[in-house]
Protein backbone atom coordinates (compact mmCIF):
# COMPACT_ATOMS: atom_id res chain seq x y z
CA UNK A 1 0.00 0.00 0.00
CA UNK A 2 2.60 2.29 0.56
CA UNK A 3 4.05 1.68 -2.57
CA UNK A 4 0.82 2.47 -4.31
CA UNK A 5 0.63 5.89 -1.97
CA UNK A 6 4.39 6.24 -3.18
CA UNK A 7 3.03 5.99 -7.12
CA UNK A 8 0.11 8.19 -6.84
CA UNK A 9 2.36 10.83 -5.37
CA UNK A 10 4.85 9.63 -8.52
CA UNK A 11 1.53 10.44 -10.79
CA UNK A 12 0.44 13.91 -9.24
CA UNK A 13 4.45 14.85 -9.49
CA UNK A 14 3.89 14.93 -13.01
CA UNK A 15 0.28 16.83 -13.09
CA UNK A 16 2.56 19.75 -11.21
CA UNK A 17 1.61 18.91 -7.77
CA UNK A 18 4.13 18.32 -5.01
CA UNK A 19 4.64 16.19 -1.80
CA UNK A 20 6.15 17.73 1.37
CA UNK A 21 6.65 17.59 4.92
CA UNK A 22 5.32 20.56 6.86
CA UNK A 23 7.10 20.67 10.56
CA UNK A 24 4.56 21.38 13.61
CA UNK A 25 6.18 22.02 17.19
CA UNK A 26 5.01 18.00 17.66
CA UNK A 27 6.51 16.79 14.46
CA UNK A 28 5.33 17.06 11.17
CA UNK A 29 2.86 15.83 8.30
CA UNK A 30 2.43 14.80 5.15
CA UNK A 31 1.07 17.17 2.09
CA UNK A 32 0.35 17.32 -1.15
CA UNK A 33 -0.37 20.77 -3.17
CA UNK A 34 -0.27 22.88 -6.77
CA UNK A 35 -1.20 25.72 -8.00
CA UNK A 36 -4.42 26.68 -9.87
CA UNK A 37 -6.30 29.32 -11.78
CA UNK A 38 -9.46 30.04 -10.15
CA UNK A 39 -11.49 32.36 -8.10
CA UNK A 40 -10.82 30.69 -4.70
CA UNK A 41 -7.51 31.60 -2.83
CA UNK A 42 -7.30 28.35 -1.22
CA UNK A 43 -8.64 24.67 -0.89
CA UNK A 44 -7.94 22.18 1.47
CA UNK A 45 -9.28 19.02 1.23
CA UNK A 46 -9.13 16.31 4.29
CA UNK A 47 -9.78 13.00 3.76
CA UNK A 48 -11.66 10.27 5.78
CA UNK A 49 -10.49 7.03 8.35
CA UNK A 50 -7.90 4.81 6.30
CA UNK A 51 -7.59 7.44 3.61
CA UNK A 52 -4.98 9.58 2.38
CA UNK A 53 -3.90 12.55 0.91
CA UNK A 54 -3.46 10.95 -2.72
CA UNK A 55 -7.35 9.91 -2.34
CA UNK A 56 -8.06 13.43 -3.34
CA UNK A 57 -6.11 12.30 -7.04
CA UNK A 58 -9.41 12.42 -9.27
CA UNK A 59 -10.94 15.93 -7.40
CA UNK A 60 -7.16 17.81 -7.13
CA UNK A 61 -6.95 17.92 -11.32
CA UNK A 62 -10.61 19.01 -11.50
CA UNK A 63 -9.63 21.67 -9.57
CA UNK A 64 -7.30 23.54 -11.12
CA UNK A 65 -9.77 26.09 -13.06
CA UNK A 66 -11.32 26.12 -9.37
CA UNK A 67 -8.38 27.42 -6.87
CA UNK A 68 -5.10 29.00 -6.78
CA UNK A 69 -4.06 26.54 -4.44
CA UNK A 70 -4.73 22.70 -3.71
CA UNK A 71 -3.58 21.44 -0.83
CA UNK A 72 -4.26 17.57 0.03
CA UNK A 73 -3.33 16.43 3.93
CA UNK A 74 -2.15 12.97 5.09
CA UNK A 75 -4.03 13.49 8.67
CA UNK A 76 -2.47 12.01 12.08
CA UNK A 77 -1.79 8.09 11.49
CA UNK A 78 -2.92 8.31 7.71
CA UNK A 79 -0.89 8.19 4.54
CA UNK A 80 2.50 8.48 4.47
CA UNK A 81 2.59 9.88 8.35
CA UNK A 82 3.96 7.12 11.27
CA UNK A 83 1.24 5.70 13.15
CA UNK A 84 0.31 7.70 16.82
CA UNK A 85 0.23 5.87 20.52
CA UNK A 86 -3.44 4.61 21.12
CA UNK A 87 -5.67 7.68 21.87
CA UNK A 88 -3.95 10.02 20.67
CA UNK A 89 -5.45 11.45 17.66
CA UNK A 90 -7.47 14.19 19.33
CA UNK A 91 -3.85 15.57 20.77
CA UNK A 92 -2.65 15.51 17.67
CA UNK A 93 -5.26 17.45 15.90
CA UNK A 94 -3.32 20.60 17.53
CA UNK A 95 -0.17 19.60 15.53
CA UNK A 96 -2.83 19.22 12.52
CA UNK A 97 -4.11 22.99 13.11
CA UNK A 98 -0.65 24.67 13.46
CA UNK A 99 0.62 23.38 10.09
CA UNK A 100 -2.89 23.85 8.64
CA UNK A 101 -2.49 27.38 9.79
CA UNK A 102 1.34 27.32 8.42
CA UNK A 103 -0.05 25.93 4.37
CA UNK A 104 -3.80 28.57 4.81
CA UNK A 105 -1.61 31.19 5.05
CA UNK A 106 -3.59 35.22 5.65
CA UNK A 107 -6.01 34.26 2.83
CA UNK A 108 -9.18 32.11 4.46
CA UNK A 109 -9.38 28.82 2.58
CA UNK A 110 -12.15 26.49 1.49
CA UNK A 111 -11.69 23.47 3.44
CA UNK A 112 -13.73 20.46 2.76
CA UNK A 113 -14.28 17.57 4.75
CA UNK A 114 -15.26 13.41 4.17
CA UNK A 115 -16.09 11.22 6.56
CA UNK A 116 -13.45 11.62 9.57
CA UNK A 117 -12.37 14.59 7.58
CA UNK A 118 -15.72 16.42 8.53
CA UNK A 119 -15.10 16.38 11.68
CA UNK A 120 -12.02 17.59 11.66
CA UNK A 121 -13.20 20.09 9.62
CA UNK A 122 -15.84 21.27 11.77
CA UNK A 123 -12.77 21.18 14.85
CA UNK A 124 -10.71 22.97 12.44
CA UNK A 125 -13.55 25.70 11.33
CA UNK A 126 -14.45 26.56 15.15
CA UNK A 127 -11.16 26.71 16.53
CA UNK A 128 -9.70 28.88 13.84
CA UNK A 129 -12.49 30.78 12.22
CA UNK A 130 -10.46 32.99 10.71
CA UNK A 131 -8.64 30.68 8.62
CA UNK A 132 -11.75 28.65 7.24
CA UNK A 133 -13.38 31.50 4.83
CA UNK A 134 -15.91 28.36 4.14
CA UNK A 135 -16.80 24.87 5.07
CA UNK A 136 -17.61 22.34 2.40
CA UNK A 137 -18.99 18.91 4.28
CA UNK A 138 -19.16 15.48 2.18
CA UNK A 139 -21.05 12.88 4.47
CA UNK A 140 -18.90 14.24 7.31
CA UNK A 141 -18.42 12.10 10.78
CA UNK A 142 -19.06 13.25 14.39
CA UNK A 143 -22.93 13.54 14.37
CA UNK A 144 -24.24 12.88 18.20
CA UNK A 145 -27.10 10.94 18.09
CA UNK A 146 -26.88 7.60 20.13
CA UNK A 147 -24.00 5.34 20.94
CA UNK A 148 -25.77 2.54 18.97
CA UNK A 149 -25.74 4.28 15.78
CA UNK A 150 -21.71 5.20 16.42
CA UNK A 151 -21.13 1.37 17.22
CA UNK A 152 -22.81 0.22 14.43
CA UNK A 153 -21.05 3.00 11.91
CA UNK A 154 -17.42 2.09 13.35
CA UNK A 155 -18.58 -2.36 12.91
CA UNK A 156 -18.38 -1.49 9.28
CA UNK A 157 -14.61 -0.61 9.46
CA UNK A 158 -13.84 -3.35 11.67
CA UNK A 159 -14.54 -6.23 9.24
CA UNK A 160 -13.83 -10.00 10.61
CA UNK A 161 -13.66 -11.61 6.99
CA UNK A 162 -13.28 -10.98 3.26
CA UNK A 163 -17.17 -11.25 3.23
CA UNK A 164 -17.47 -8.18 5.64
CA UNK A 165 -14.48 -6.57 3.84
CA UNK A 166 -16.46 -6.60 0.26
CA UNK A 167 -20.08 -5.53 2.09
CA UNK A 168 -17.61 -2.64 3.05
CA UNK A 169 -16.22 -1.37 0.05
CA UNK A 170 -20.04 -1.53 -1.33
CA UNK A 171 -21.38 0.33 1.34
CA UNK A 172 -19.16 3.06 0.10
CA UNK A 173 -19.17 2.77 -3.28
CA UNK A 174 -22.59 1.70 -4.03
CA UNK A 175 -22.51 1.98 -8.34
CA UNK A 176 -19.08 0.37 -7.84
CA UNK A 177 -17.62 0.27 -11.74
CA UNK A 178 -14.23 -1.07 -10.59
CA UNK A 179 -12.87 -4.34 -9.48
CA UNK A 180 -14.33 -4.63 -5.91
CA UNK A 181 -11.36 -7.24 -4.80
CA UNK A 182 -8.96 -4.95 -5.27
CA UNK A 183 -10.52 -1.78 -3.73
CA UNK A 184 -10.73 -3.99 -1.01
CA UNK A 185 -7.33 -5.27 -0.55
CA UNK A 186 -5.94 -1.56 -0.78
CA UNK A 187 -8.84 -0.62 2.11
CA UNK A 188 -8.13 -3.73 4.07
CA UNK A 189 -4.40 -2.45 4.20
CA UNK A 190 -4.98 0.87 5.12
CA UNK A 191 -7.42 0.09 7.75
CA UNK A 192 -5.48 -2.74 9.30
CA UNK A 193 -2.59 0.13 10.76
CA UNK A 194 -2.50 -0.35 14.66
CA UNK A 195 -3.33 3.11 15.06
CA UNK A 196 -6.65 2.99 12.79
CA UNK A 197 -7.60 -0.29 14.68
CA UNK A 198 -7.41 1.21 17.95
CA UNK A 199 -9.67 4.60 16.95
CA UNK A 200 -12.43 1.90 15.82
CA UNK A 201 -12.36 0.57 19.08
CA UNK A 202 -12.41 3.24 21.29
CA UNK A 203 -13.77 6.11 20.12
CA UNK A 204 -16.89 6.91 21.93
CA UNK A 205 -19.92 9.73 21.79
CA UNK A 206 -17.55 11.79 23.94
CA UNK A 207 -15.53 12.42 20.66
CA UNK A 208 -18.51 13.50 18.61
CA UNK A 209 -19.44 16.90 18.07
CA UNK A 210 -22.20 18.34 20.30
CA UNK A 211 -25.45 19.81 18.62
CA UNK A 212 -23.78 23.63 20.40
CA UNK A 213 -20.92 23.46 18.73
CA UNK A 214 -22.37 22.49 15.06
CA UNK A 215 -24.52 25.81 15.84
CA UNK A 216 -21.36 27.71 16.57
CA UNK A 217 -20.25 27.73 12.80
CA UNK A 218 -20.19 30.93 11.61
CA UNK A 219 -18.73 31.12 7.86
CA UNK A 220 -20.65 29.84 4.54
CA UNK A 221 -21.21 26.06 5.26
CA UNK A 222 -22.49 23.54 2.41
CA UNK A 223 -23.46 20.25 4.00
CA UNK A 224 -23.83 16.91 1.29
CA UNK A 225 -25.06 14.26 2.20
CA UNK A 226 -26.09 11.82 -0.95
CA UNK A 227 -28.88 9.84 -1.63
CA UNK A 228 -26.54 6.82 -2.17
CA UNK A 229 -25.26 7.09 1.24
CA UNK A 230 -24.70 3.62 2.95
CA UNK A 231 -22.37 4.06 5.60
CA UNK A 232 -23.45 6.68 8.30
CA UNK A 233 -26.93 6.26 9.35
CA UNK A 234 -29.95 8.53 8.40
CA UNK A 235 -30.24 10.22 12.34
CA UNK A 236 -26.79 11.71 11.78
CA UNK A 237 -28.10 13.86 8.46
CA UNK A 238 -31.04 14.68 10.97
CA UNK A 239 -28.57 15.73 13.69
CA UNK A 240 -27.05 18.24 11.01
CA UNK A 241 -29.91 19.46 9.90
CA UNK A 242 -31.14 20.27 13.43
CA UNK A 243 -28.45 21.50 14.71
CA UNK A 244 -26.12 23.57 11.96
CA UNK A 245 -27.24 27.45 11.81
CA UNK A 246 -29.75 28.87 9.47
CA UNK A 247 -27.23 30.19 7.05
CA UNK A 248 -25.71 26.54 6.05
CA UNK A 249 -27.29 24.76 3.17
CA UNK A 250 -28.04 21.19 3.59
CA UNK A 251 -27.98 18.99 -0.10
CA UNK A 252 -28.77 15.37 -0.95
CA UNK A 253 -27.34 14.55 -4.36
CA UNK A 254 -29.17 12.00 -6.44
CA UNK A 255 -26.85 8.88 -6.50
CA UNK A 256 -23.60 10.35 -4.72
CA UNK A 257 -22.62 7.76 -2.07
CA UNK A 258 -19.71 7.96 1.22
CA UNK A 259 -17.10 9.43 -0.88
CA UNK A 260 -18.24 10.75 -3.79
CA UNK A 261 -15.32 12.76 -4.48
CA UNK A 262 -13.59 9.63 -6.32
CA UNK A 263 -16.70 9.46 -8.51
CA UNK A 264 -18.14 13.08 -9.01
CA UNK A 265 -15.23 14.81 -9.13
CA UNK A 266 -16.20 17.16 -12.06
CA UNK A 267 -19.94 17.81 -10.46
CA UNK A 268 -18.36 19.10 -6.80
CA UNK A 269 -15.33 20.81 -8.39
CA UNK A 270 -17.93 23.07 -9.69
CA UNK A 271 -19.99 23.07 -7.14
CA UNK A 272 -17.27 24.22 -5.07
CA UNK A 273 -16.23 27.18 -7.05
CA UNK A 274 -20.57 28.30 -7.07
CA UNK A 275 -20.44 27.77 -3.90
CA UNK A 276 -17.49 30.13 -2.88
CA UNK A 277 -18.64 33.15 -5.48
CA UNK A 278 -21.80 32.85 -4.26
CA UNK A 279 -20.67 33.18 -0.72
CA UNK A 280 -19.60 36.60 -1.39
CA UNK A 281 -16.16 34.90 -0.39
CA UNK A 282 -13.07 37.29 -1.61
CA UNK A 283 -11.99 36.26 -5.09
CA UNK A 284 -7.68 35.34 -5.36
CA UNK A 285 -5.84 38.15 -6.90
CA UNK A 286 -4.35 37.74 -10.08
Amino acid sequence: MAFADWASRALLGIAGFHSRAVSSSGGSLQVIEGQGKGPIPTVLLLHGLGGAATDWMPLMAQLRPVARRIIAVDLPGHGLNPDLPAGKFLEAEADLYEVLNELVGDDPALVYGNSLGGIVAFRYALAHSDKVGALMLSSPGGARTTEADLRQVLACFDFRNRSDLFNFVRRVFPSARFSVPLVAMAMSVRLSRPFVREFIQTTSNRDTLSAEQVGQLSMPVLLSWGTAERVFPPSYLAFFREHLPDHAIVEEPEGYGHSPFLTQSSKIARRMKRFWVDSGRPLASA
